[in-house]
């Protein structure tokens, strides 16, 4: 009885086919994943931003130095840390709103960061980090009020945000109430709110 089997051209042509098709689908997979993150990302802000107003209604102020502990330079959400994205352990602010968030303060999908570029350092466009700083000049339309260091003609206001989206539509269409002040780096964010 003689059997049948795959010649060496057929298994070739197949092994291409399924080559040609994963090289089409991987950077539209890539595409849906950024998506998505930068989704969750919006979504973060949502409950976060919803929990800072049920603090201020509660206590008739946003969180504080002087009554939370929640530093003045602004603290991450999701990791405690500093202006350069460094974000270890619980902060100050994740103890003032937990009575408002359930299950714990929500963390940036792709934190701390992604070293794209391979220079063993995260650049500004590869820090990934959710912050709150109460304390952050706010200049809703550019230049119209001299937000340098040292000189207060801004208002200082609650802001919070995240530092990088993945997707131009995220950047295009949603909040970026502020780009002055560098607490948080929230003036460089792609994504700010600011509570008035």
């Amino acid at each position: 009885m003689l059997q049948k089997a795959f010649t060496l051209t057929e298994l070739v042509v197949v092994i291409a086919i399924i080559a040609l098709i994963a090289a089409v689908a991987i950077p539209n997979v890539q595409k849906f994943l950024e998506r998505g993150r930068d989704a969750k990302r919006i979504t973060d802000m949502r409950v976060i931003e919803a929990a800072l107003e049920a603090f201020f209604e509660d206590s008739g102020r946003y969180p504080n130095f002087a009554d939370d502990g929640v530093l003045d330079i602004g603290e991450c959400i999701g990791d405690a840390g500093n202006a350069e994205g460094e974000c270890l352990g619980e902060s100050d602010i994740e103890v003032a709103l937990s009575p408002y968030i359930r299950g714990g303060s929500p963390r940036d999908p792709l934190h701390p960061g992604k070293d794209r570029n391979n220079n063993g350092v995260l650049d500004n466009d590869e820090k990934f980090f959710y912050a709150y700083d109460p304390v952050h000049y706010v200049n809703w339309v550019t230049g119209s009020c001299n937000c340098a260091a040292g000189v207060n003609e801004c208002p200082a206001l609650p802001v919070l945000g995240f530092r990088n989206a993945e997707t131009e539509a995220i950047i295009h269409l949603e909040h970026k109430d502020t780009d002055c002040g560098t607490n948080m780096e929230l003036d460089a964010a792609d994504y700010n709110l600011a509570f008035r």
